[in-house]
């Protein structure tokens, strides 16, 4: 369970530090990402980055929008067991396969499922 936090953790920080360019708030991505790393509010949490994840794709920030799907996966993982944890990702592997996907989504969805398969093999 240690490592499992300490994955969902790096996961946030490397996220967050790679996402220098976006327009949001930064005390509101601290707010929510604080709140999965503490796991309270995690379904008002979950509602704000739902709001926040239209918004980026309307104004095509997929910056943005990759970090809400980082953010929702992670709080996907807090809320149900280890059997789903392939399964709370499916929406990579639908955006990889997706030929009307960008690039740049493309890429970011290839790096947070690389760590999702490292985090599951170094459990």
């Amino acid at each position: 369970m240690t490592r499992r936090k300490i994955c969902h953790f790096l996961i946030l920080i490397l996220i967050s530090t790679a996402s220098f360019g976006q327009n949001s708030n930064p005390d509101n991505w601290n707010s929510i990402e604080t709140a999965i790393l503490t796991r309270k509010n995690l379904s008002d949490t979950r509602d704000q980055l739902l709001k926040i994840r239209s918004r980026a794709i309307e104004s095509q920030n997929e910056v943005v929008a990759a970090r809400c799907y980082s953010n929702l996966l992670a709080i996907a993982d807090l809320k149900s067991e280890d059997s789903l944890f392939f399964k709370n990702a499916l929406f990579m592997d639908s955006t990889l396969n997706d030929p009307k996907s960008s690039l740049l989504m493309k890429s970011i969805m290839h790096v947070l499922l690389a760590r999702r398969i490292h985090a599951f093999t170094n459990k």
